[in-house]
């Protein structure tokens, strides 16, 4: 086979096996349709140069390396679009126009990810796993172990691990 067709082969098979988590983290980020799709098709250019070293597309490697290039990817497009900076009164007017439930989740959500993140220092790497793979990439438990290969229960259980571990780096008070 030509050295082409199996690049093309190879790069298909990436496109069809991720393309939808990778539509997904673009549009968790972006929060719009069009820049989401723009930001996977940027990455999938990237993730060319890479396909000489690509073995399995299914693999692990293949995976993380996928869904690092389209985090990059979808950060350098937020970024680029949101050069423009927000007046103080368009703030307060978008802040006004947001409820007060949305603001508490916001900022919520925040505190848990500034914990999560100061607590990964002091981690076992076997938690740090469970973080990236369920809380950034958003995987299901089920896919989670079959990345990991270890059992569903396993992963119930690092996962049970990985919140009583950041309740200990919280204090009591902190509910997950």
């Amino acid at each position: 086979m030509k050295p082409i067709k199996i690049a093309k082969d190879k790069l298909e098979e990436i496109y069809l096996l991720y393309e939808q988590k990778m539509y997904h983290l673009a549009f968790s980020v972006l929060k719009d349709e069009g820049l989401a799709e723009d930001a996977v098709h940027d990455a999938i250019l990237k993730i060319i140069n890479y396909l000489p070293k690509i073995q399995k597309t299914d693999s692990f490697e293949c995976r993380s390396l996928v869904m690092k290039i389209t985090k990059t990817t979808t950060i350098d497009l937020y970024r680029s679009s949101h050069k423009e900076q927000i007046s103080s009164a368009e703030l307060d007017e978008e802040l006004l126009n947001t409820s007060q439930n949305n603001i508490d989740s916001y900022i919520e959500e925040t505190a848990a990810k500034f914990l999560i993140n100061r607590c990964m220092k002091d981690m076992p790497d076997s938690l740090k796993e469970i973080v990236k793979l369920k809380y950034y990439c958003q995987l299901s438990n089920q896919e989670i172990s079959q990345i990991l290969q270890v059992s569903m229960d396993v992963v119930r259980k690092r996962d049970e691990r990985l919140k009583r571990f950041i309740k200990e780096m919280a204090g009591e008070n902190y509910e997950i």
